[in-house]
């Protein structure tokens, strides 16, 4: 058991509080003398490829379509081993944001081992044609994830993916209740691709062939409609909101947060690649989030601390500590904490009971760094 002194603010569900003392299980007991931080649960990053923390900084101000290419390009040249480097140093950098729990759309999946305490959502993803056939793949995967690991599916896109490996994905999600995200709605010109292809919008394609259920998560929705919208909450389907990332890139739209709000729709929040966004802070994307919707809405009511609940993992604890000049208290201090992260730094973070932060850097993650090091200088060479 930790015992957390204080006075401390907590932010744990709907209400804020200011408290004497926390207690929190742990695997060990630990007593943190933490006099004016915040308690908050830790942070869901529900879209992200992590490998590509390899490619940051790499390909940068090109339009959408040239900056994939080039990124495209470079992830043809990672071997087996970088990959493996990639979840490593992808993982790490997930806690030290804060987040426990982390969904990653990428291939060679089964080369993670070790989740360092995350809750990993990884599984087969259909990128091309040429991919392998998903139910075989899937239950082989079943068998083997290692612990921290929970299977799901993933698609990139419509546009990108034949017919009938689509219908195959929409047999496996009508067979039994599992996870499914999907790109949806990223670029105008994706929509047109779409439209030209199948005579619909995306989301009505997905629904039209059974990919919308209450597992799946649609990425992006920048450019999705309000009729689209309701099948997406009449099938009890998520939008994940990644704002760093297709801001970095231009490619934005207009995400309707509130329009998902008044239909019940669930809103999550994802950084998206390392190589798109940089960071893996939710913490830092959900202070973009709220202001571009502040902004674009020209409303400053409906947003505040009380919309971003599902970008918190109820199974995690995180425990921040604020700079010497940040003195608030109670709702205020949650205020700062959500327009400022950049005053407040990561003074623990538990998962389940077990720590994850502060710890000693994992070995992996000392491997991960070296082999992250050769690989520049391969691309250097």
């Amino acid at each position: 058991m930790i015992l957390v002194e204080g006075p401390l603010t907590t932010w744990l569900g709907k209400n804020i509080s200011v408290v004497k003392e926390v207690f929190l299980e742990s695997e060990i007991d630990e007593k943190i003398n933490c006099r004016g931080c915040l308690l908050t649960r830790s942070f869901i990053n529900a879209h992200t490829h992590l490998p590509m923390i390899l490619l940051r900084g790499l390909v940068s101000e090109k339009n959408f379509w040239d900056w994939l290419r080039e990124v495209q390009a470079l992830e043809e040249d990672l071997r087996r081993k970088e990959i493996r480097a990639g979840y490593y140093l992808g993982l790490w950098e997930n806690i030290l944001a804060g987040n426990t729990k982390v969904y990653s759309m990428y291939r060679n999946y089964d080369l993670v081992e070790d989740t360092l305490g995350v809750e990993l959502h990884i599984g087969p993803i259909s990128f091309r044609e040429s991919d392998k056939d998903v139910f075989s793949l899937l239950e082989r995967f079943k068998k083997r994830a290692p612990e921290g690991v929970v299977p799901a599916l993933f698609a990139h896109s419509l546009y990108n993916l034949p017919l009938e490996r689509l219908k195959e994905i929409a047999e496996i999600l009508k067979e039994r209740a599992i996870e499914f995200q999907i790109h949806a709605s990223e670029t105008k010109e994706e929509v047109l691709e779409v439209k030209k292809r199948f005579g619909q919008y995306p989301v009505r394609v997905m629904e039209a062939l059974g990919l919308l259920t209450p597992k799946t998560m649609l990425v992006h929705a920048g450019w999705i409609t309000k009729s689209e919208l309701d099948l997406v909450a009449k099938q009890s389907s998520s939008l994940v909101h990644v704002p760093a990332s297709n801001a970095r890139l231009a490619i934005h739209g207009f995400f309707p947060w509130k329009e998902a709000e008044e239909r019940g729709i669930k809103v999550l929040f994802g950084t998206d690649s390392p190589a798109s966004n940089d960071g893996q802070s939710i913490h830092h994307d959900l202070r973009l989030a709220l202001l571009f919707a502040k902004d674009r809405y020209w409303d400053v009511e409906p947003f505040s601390w009380r919309s971003v609940s599902n970008a918190f993992d109820r199974r995690g604890f995180a425990l921040w500590e604020p700079r010497e000049t940040v003195i608030e208290k109670g709702e205020a201090l949650v205020n700062t904490f959500l327009y400022a992260p950049h005053l407040f730094s990561l003074k623990f973070l538990v998962k389940n009971g077990k720590i994850l932060y502060p710890r000693k850097t994992p070995r992996r993650v000392l491997w991960a760094l070296k082999v992250a090091r050769r690989f520049r200088e391969r691309l250097e060479g």
